[in-house]
């Protein structure tokens, strides 16, 4: 990375990493975009940022964005910080995990939430008057690899703005016109 791009790529790799384990950091909730018809876009929380930098989120397996994902993986996410004025988007190409390790590790944590995931109905289904659970666990996670990082800290002073994109293992970022 170039001297003057390393300084925006440590503070976005900083204040995500924070809210790995501060549930009220900003950076916990951001939007994910799905491709349908329309683009489609949504809060999700943050469960992980794994070292591999890639991004954990939950939901319910019948959701829609299970079906945009299953139809096209190219997803984004967007994180902001509004006390350090800091953007964060980021291009990812998304998979849904719904065996393996990193799933049965998370579904231990969503065991938790046995409600979030229990509905007899999918999300987005006609409501009639109250929601009834099943008592089946319709739990997913997604995981998010990134393929392009884009980053913009505003300022009175000077706007700042960086894309970073992975090269020989490498994020190399170059500067933008903020």
């Amino acid at each position: 990375m170039q001297t003057n791009t390393t300084n925006l790529w440590q503070l976005a790799n900083t204040e995500l990493r924070r809210a790995n384990v501060d549930k009220k950091h900003p950076f916990r909730r951001c939007t994910l975009s799905t491709v349908s018809e329309y683009p489609e876009t949504r809060w999700v929380v943050m469960r992980q940022l794994t070292d591999q930098l890639s991004f954990i989120i939950y939901t319910d397996s019948r959701s829609p964005k299970v079906s945009h994902i299953e139809t096209s993986s190219k997803t984004s996410l967007t994180f902001y910080h509004p006390k350090k004025q800091l953007q964060v988007r980021i291009k990812t190409t998304a998979s849904i995990l719904s065996n393996g390790a990193v799933y049965e590790h998370h579904l231990a944590k969503a065991a938790n939430y046995p409600k979030d995931y229990s509905t007899l109905l999918p999300p987005g289904a006609p409501l009639a008057d109250s929601i009834d659970r099943d008592g089946a666990m319709h739990f997913a996670v997604i995981s998010l690899a990134p393929v392009q990082w884009d980053i913009l800290q505003l300022s009175r002073d000077d706007h700042r703005r960086v894309r970073y994109v992975l090269n020989n293992g490498n994020w190399v970022g170059e500067a933008l016109v903020p």
